[in-house]
């Protein structure tokens, strides 16, 4: 058991081309589908260094530092990173339900960036870039969402964007109702 350092890096908008650009060559990106915004779809990329640090862990490594290889993941290195993948899904959603409702349902995957096919080029997305901190290695987590989907959290002028902070669990459960 280690700990696992994360810390919210940059939240920026870019075009889907130039995020597709900033992805290493092999990445390990897993598609979304957005159920409930007409076909739109979205991309966590897992870092190579976290994902096959994931590998090492699921599968009894040793307690040594895992080696990043320069290759893509097999097929059962994808699904042993998907069950990570998926928690983050589900975060995702909880972090955006006060604001917009999104349903992710994971549906591709892909090693190449330029293959990636969640959005058109110039499609307008948002970018989450999370570092991800194990003892003295580093990696990055990126969260893609198309713009269009959180446009409402976005445009929306009147509506208060922060919260206060609610203490007890009553309280809480009260504001989300």
């Amino acid at each position: 058991r280690r700990q696992i350092t994360l810390r919210m890096l940059s939240v920026e908008q870019f075009s889907f081309g130039e995020f597709t650009l900033s992805l290493p060559t092999p990445c390990a990106s897993y598609g979304f589908d957005i159920r409930n915004a007409n076909g739109r779809k979205g991309v966590i990329d897992v870092g190579r260094e976290f994902a096959f640090f994931l590998v090492d862990r699921f599968f009894g490594g040793s307690s040594g530092q895992p080696l990043p290889l320069h290759r893509g993941l097999t097929p059962i290195e994808r699904l042993a990173v998907r069950i990570v993948v998926e928690r983050l899904t589900t975060l995702v959603e909880e972090i955006w339900h006060d604001h917009v409702r999104l349903e992710l349902e994971l549906s591709t995957f892909e090693s190449i960036p330029e293959m990636i096919q969640a959005a058109n080029q110039d499609d307008p997305v948002l970018v989450a870039n999370i570092e991800v901190a194990v003892e003295d290695q580093t990696s990055l987590i990126v969260v893609c969402l198309p713009f269009s989907v959180l446009q409402t959290f976005f445009s929306s002028v009147d509506r208060r964007r922060v919260q206060d902070v609610v203490t007890t669990e009553q309280e809480r459960r009260v504001a989300r109702e």
